[in-house]
């Protein structure tokens, strides 16, 4: 198993499982997919919700034919 981080770039390769209905229907379409790697994004020490954020990551698993799942 290979684990890389999220990137607006490699989430191109996976935005088509958020065209799923039951994909959609618990986490969100593409929008989604592509508002949490913003959220990654966001840099330590900033505020969220009242809450310091310390660290944020968000991996794309896979192994050698390719992306599996989101971690």
């Amino acid at each position: 198993m290979i684990f890389t981080d999220l990137t607006a770039t490699n989430a191109e390769t996976i935005a088509w499982w958020f065209d799923d209905p039951d994909t959609q229907r618990y986490l969100g379409d593409r929008t989604w997919l592509y508002q949490i790697v913003g959220l990654v994004q966001t840099a330590p020490g900033t505020a969220w919700n009242g809450v310091t954020v310390l660290e944020r990551h968000l991996w794309l698993a896979g192994d050698r034919d390719g992306a599996c799942g989101l971690v």
